[in-house]
């Protein structure tokens, strides 16, 4: 599988976790355990894995990536 660098994938979470947010602004109160009805849509999930990626070094990214089979290309890193 083909990936892409750290920055632009927390960039794209951010993106779909905006477009999956059940609240304007920046107050979020949604629910785990995406169900896709009232405020259990998949958001916290997506913040967590947000938050996670982030806490990564980019040398822990690059060693999670190989242990996954993820290439992302040298051109990027």
């Amino acid at each position: 599988m083909f990936g892409i660098p750290k920055d632009e994938l927390v960039v794209n979470l951010t993106k779909i976790k905006d477009s999956r947010c059940g609240y304007t602004g920046g107050r979020c109160d949604c629910k785990y355990g995406a169900s896709m009805s009232g405020e259990q849509n998949g958001c916290p999930e997506v913040s967590m894995a947000i938050k996670l990626i982030e806490s990564l070094t980019d040398r822990q990214f690059r060693k999670l990536c190989k242990k996954s089979g993820v290439a992302v290309s040298q051109f990027y890193i």
